[in-house]
């Protein structure tokens, strides 16, 4: 047969084929990679199933919002139970749901592994169904005969991740038609664009593969290589390709996130380009330009979204509060609507003047006055450079009239930066309000997720009745002095949920204060425990007071000692003052029935230094008689740690010397030391509930989003449980 004649059926290798002929081989090589091959449309019908796949998620969220509407209707209307489902259509629904909760909740997440953990296994399942759907595609009728099998074979991959590039890009965008359609925000689909990138990886390099053996197989490949412009190309498309897998890896991406997001997209600019080289046709063009536009598009929306919300541009003032965080309030006119547990992201020039840090919002936009307000732990840089210069001081729970001007002097003014503000993005949970009973589970700064939800049904709970009947608040803190970052928040919220008749328990748990002691002292009915800091303000070296908590109005109450300085029970005195035999102390001990203690030298100092927000709600209203008022007054050099109980209420503070304070005691929460028996609390709070009446939310660490999905696994069955995380 002659070299250049086009074959009738499957290519074959002729008999006297010499690939050391470049005739012969250029000839042939022409045929194996320009011939018509079976490898038939798997790009179109790879869509197919991915348009199914979003419709059904677009049903599933349609049907939950009219299942919230419901049951906010059916309290509305007063009637029992409304958060249960009516009818036998809604409780098989339920059940269905229960048992897939049940199974999708689980997660396996080692200390060892630490980021590199899997996903939950409801994604881990999703993702194997999206593996073996890209398989079948490649796999399903590929038995092209002949030389040209291998050719085939690499094609259809190569097809395949051209294909998934506009699904990849989808799932990238903050502005997205799949978020649109199916309720869920970018960043949880933002686990399903990394593993499609992967897929998209592992797609091309089997596309080079495969050709590279078909060629090996018929010594071809030197010739392919050195006259293939495609080759060139597409060898540096999968250079770039590859790139960005290693580099989204989660050390790697989360090592200098900037720097990342930067780099990331420079690449991928590139691998479009490269692409379109690599394959000119039209038909690859399309699967090129359609990304594109999806891109663009969310890139636009984002640019009118910025624009808008920055016409009038926005003012910070910082504050720097224990724990190395910063509370961040930004007066923003433009900005004044946004759903509880969203986030924005923050631009202060001043500190950096292409860094937009994501933050979750903890104000609602009827509380703080409006202000758009923010809790940023310090790493390094732009979060790091924010905290070196925030104020330091605010003493919001001490009276006017009391502060002596030295004090009034220490409070430096706070100063004010230009804030850029994007958003907001997020919040894909159900509505928690629709729900009988909810916990919310926070560790550490995870709490300006949870406290908006907190303070959102708060709020809708004074204009209407809510379904929601019982709700637990638990909050996981390393200090103790981490509670005045939203001790006004939460107070406010406990008020307003409690007027309401709604059932509101507040649980914080110290995790790791230098003063954790014995937690089986009890109070006597005469003096109760306290329940709950209230506010915390600076202790300095000047002796600035530092208010630690307030004492409940109930009768008896058990005594949790986190700290013998800071317990209800227990009144301590550092060694240089005076004895608890002192006339000042002794008098005291007399009128309000407590007993003092002298610290060892070997206990740790409480005075560190730490800083409270100004209250940003409205005051609290004027004392009644389950609000007394306490005056102490230390007369000692130094500082002293004193505690005094009447009648069911009590105030325990840090006092300088001669510095007369006026402290409003309002019960909140109650204290705990050491880390909380999460399935132990889970399974008490659920029990006797039915599952569709039962709401956790819980946003921290990967190590207490994992405890909490096993907990409630193994305790709660299947009830709603929305998960938030750190990072990215």
């Amino acid at each position: 047969m002659s070299w250049n004649a086009v074959p009738t059926g499957p290519l074959e290798v002729p008999h006297h084929f010499d690939p050391n002929n470049r005739t012969q081989a250029v000839a042939f090589l022409g045929k194996l990679t320009s011939g018509k091959y079976i490898h038939g449309p798997e790009d179109v019908d790879f869509w197919y199933g991915i348009v199914i796949v979003i419709g059904v998620a677009m049903f599933i969220n349609i049907y939950f919002l009219f299942q919230t509407w419901a049951k906010l209707r059916a309290a509305d209307a007063r009637k029992s139970n409304p958060s249960r489902p009516a009818n036998v259509i809604t409780k098989t629904i339920a059940s269905i749901t229960s048992l897939i909760r049940n199974v999708a909740n689980r997660q396996w997440a080692p200390k060892t592994l630490g980021a590199l953990s899997p996903p939950p296994l409801g994604t881990c399942l999703l993702l194997l169904v999206y593996f073996g759907y890209v398989g079948g595609m490649e796999y399903y009728h590929a038995f092209v005969s002949g030389a040209q099998h291998w050719e085939d074979v690499g094609l259809r991959s190569g097809w395949l991740a051209l294909s998934q590039v506009p699904l990849l890009i989808l799932l990238a965008g903050k502005n997205n038609l799949i978020g649109l359609f199916t309720g869920i925000s970018y960043e949880r689909l933002n686990v399903f664009h990394r593993w499609v990138g992967r897929v998209i990886w592992f797609s091309a390099s089997l596309h080079w593969a495969y050709q590279q053996y078909g060629w090996s197989l018929l010594g071809l490949t030197d010739l392919e290589q050195e006259i293939s412009f495609q080759f060139k190309t597409g060898v540096a498309a999968w250079a770039f390709l590859t790139w960005l897998f290693i580099s989204s890896l989660s050390p790697i991406r989360n090592w200098k996130y900037e720097f990342f997001l930067a780099q990331h997209i420079i690449c991928w600019m590139a691998f479009i380009i490269l692409v379109l080289y690599h394959m000119p046709y039209a038909k690859a063009k399309l699967w090129v330009y359609i990304p594109m536009a999806f891109w663009l598009f969310d890139r636009l929306i984002g640019a009118v979204r910025f624009s808008f919300n920055n016409s009038k541009v926005g003012r910070a003032t910082t504050v720097a509060l224990p724990g190395g965080v910063t509370k961040i309030h930004v007066k923003n006119s433009r900005l004044t609507r946004w759903s509880a547990g969203q986030h924005a992201f923050i631009s202060l020039p001043q500190f950096g003047m292409v860094q937009a840090h994501p933050a979750t919002i903890l104000s609602t936009p009827k509380s703080h006055g409006g202000d758009v307000v923010f809790i940023m732990k310090a790493h390094k840089g732009f979060t790091s450079r924010v905290l070196q210069s925030a104020s330091t001081s605010e003493l919001p729970l001490l009276e006017k009239s009391h502060q002596s001007r030295a004090l009034e002097a220490a409070v430096p003014t706070s100063q004010q930066y230009t804030a850029l503000l994007s958003g907001p993005y997020g919040s894909s949970h159900l509505d928690f309000a629709a729900f009988d009973s909810v916990m919310l589970i926070a560790g550490s700064t995870g709490i300006t997720f949870n406290l908006p939800l907190l303070l959102n049904m708060a709020e809708r709970s004074q204009k209407r009745i809510l379904p929601v009947r019982t709700i637990q608040f638990i909050w996981i803190v390393k200090s103790s002095t981490w509670t005045s970052w939203v001790s006004e928040e939460l107070r406010s919220a406990v008020t307003s949920l409690q007027k309401a008749g709604i059932n509101i328990t507040v649980k914080i748990f110290v995790t790791k204060d230098d003063g954790m002691t014995d937690t089986s002292i009890t109070v006597s009915p005469t003096a109760a425990a306290i329940t709950g800091p209230t506010s915390t303000t600076t202790t300095t070296k000047h002796g600035v007071p530092e208010i630690l908590s307030s004492a409940s109005d109930q009768a008896t109450r058990s005594c949790t000692c986190l700290d013998l300085e800071k317990c209800a029970c227990i009144t301590t005195v550092d060694p240089i003052s005076p004895s608890p035999s002192s006339p000042a102390l002794a008098s005291m001990a007399e009128k309000f029935a407590i007993t003092t203690t002298v610290l060892s030298s070997s206990t740790p100092s409480p005075h560190s230094p730490s800083s409270t927000p100004s209250s940003p709600l409205s005051s609290p209203s004027s004392p009644t008689e389950s609000q007394s008022h306490i005056d102490v007054f230390a007369t000692t050099t130094g500082s002293t740690a004193v505690t005094a109980a009447i009648e069911g209420h009590a105030a325990v503070s840090y006092l300088p010397s001669s510095t007369p304070l006026h402290i409003k005691g309002v019960d909140f929460a109650t204290l705990h030391a050491g880390r909380p028996a999460l399935e132990d609390l889970i399974g008490e709070f659920t029990a006797g509930r039915d599952v569709a009446d039962v709401a956790i939310g819980v946003c921290g660490p990967l190590a207490l989003n994992a405890r909490v999905r096993g907990a409630v696994t193994h305790r709660a069955g299947g009830v709603y449980l929305h998960v938030e995380g750190f990072g990215w």
